[in-house]
């Protein structure tokens, strides 16, 4: 059940460890969630040797989702036409993984790509970070570092017009170095994450100390406006980022939440994506016997599909190497799976061709 603090009264005391309960009641209170939103990209600063041909140009991006119930998964994109992008949509249903690829302007067949899972792995969305259910990629969330015995409670301060509290951490690992972390609670909003700074830490800084490049990495999260949503389970309602605003050395993001269901029953086929007549569907649930089809093809088409992944399966298994084992990776399980990935690479573009044929088959 989600408890909701009450705001401090004037002189008492807050401490981390409340701070901490707050935050995980907000996110274990979370049995499931349907997030749809837009974002745009502004592109401000250029790299030495990666000059970029607009530094001014926006991007807008549309329908964006994400969803989590148990242990399903799904995050979507879906680009505009005039982008001359493919959307895409990545999900887990609990056993299996679908990658779903779609082109908006219908200029090439739609992709899906099936493989069995035991867990839907490490991929990142946006929302998670929204509430501090992330707080770094792949790495740890506003929890943990709240529960880090050297994280500081800094004070309070009025943040966006509202009293929020800060905490700050000096270090933390990561594999690429060690990063400082401070973030604003907004004590209005149900303590949720107004702002989340990670940066590089002083130690790390100290050894670059001519590089502007160390100082102005960063990632910033900050939320310019909250709005209510109905929780399902308990029927009353709640604080949620509703405009959220995402920094780094390089560009900005701005996002904006459009819907959000919270802990209502989502159909398990939300997380199975439906591949429409002509699809082509890339199926290795069973890695050493994979399948390619096009569906509602017809028969010939299906064999041909076929018959061009075996060939593709052929192909690189003459090219494997005994280098792996002679680096010592026990890699059989690994190299299926790599064996499907490749496949799916490889046997795209022989079974667009065999797609292109189907069509002037089916018209002639």
């Amino acid at each position: 059940m989600f408890i909701s603090l009450r705001p401090c009264a004037g002189g008492e005391k807050m401490d981390l460890a409340t701070l901490a309960a707050a935050v995980r009641s907000q996110l274990s209170s979370i049995s499931s969630i349907d997030v749809k939103y837009r974002k745009t990209v502004e592109y401000r600063k250029s790299l030495p040797g990666m000059p970029r041909s607009d530094p001014n140009y926006k991007q807008d991006v549309q329908d964006l989702e994400w969803a989590e119930q148990g242990d399903c998964r799904l995050f979507s994109t879906t680009y505009a036409p005039e982008m001359k992008r493919d959307s895409y949509s990545v999900s887990f249903d609990g056993a299996t993984g679908y990658n779903y690829t779609w082109d908006p302007g219908q200029r090439v067949p739609d992709r899906l790509f099936i493989r069995s899972e035991t867990s839907s792995g490490y991929w990142s969305a946006d929302p998670p970070f929204f509430i501090g259910k992330q707080v770094v990629k792949n790495g740890p969330g506003l929890v943990d570092l709240l529960s880090a015995a050297d994280t500081e409670l800094v004070g309070d301060e009025m943040f966006g017009g509202h009293k929020c509290w800060r905490v700050f951490r000096r270090e933390f690992a990561r594999p690429s170095g060690p990063f400082q972390f401070s973030a604003l609670l907004d004590e209005g909003h149900d303590f949720l994450p107004a702002q989340l700074d990670v940066r590089h830490a002083e130690s790390r800084l100290h050894e670059h100390l001519d590089d502007a490049y160390w100082k102005d990495v960063h990632t910033t999260w900050t939320v310019e406006e909250f709005m209510r949503v109905t929780d399902l389970a308990t029927r009353s309602e709640r604080w949620f980022p509703k405009k959220v605003t995402l920094e780094h050395f390089l560009d900005k993001h701005v996002f904006t939440v459009t819907s959000v269901t919270l802990n209502g029953n989502i159909p398990i086929e939300r997380f199975r994506p439906h591949a429409p007549d002509g699809a082509i569907v890339h199926d290795v649930t069973t890695p050493d016997v994979p399948k390619s089809y096009i569906v509602g093809g017809n028969p010939a088409s299906d064999a041909l599909v076929e018959r061009a992944a075996r060939e593709a399966i052929s192909e690189l298994r003459s090219r494997e190497t005994p280098a792996a084992q002679t680096l010592g990776i026990d890699a059989r399980p690994g190299r299926r799976h790599w064996v499907a990935i490749a496949l799916f690479g490889c046997s795209l573009l022989v079974c667009s061709v065999a797609v292109f044929f189907w069509y002037r088959v089916i018209r002639a």
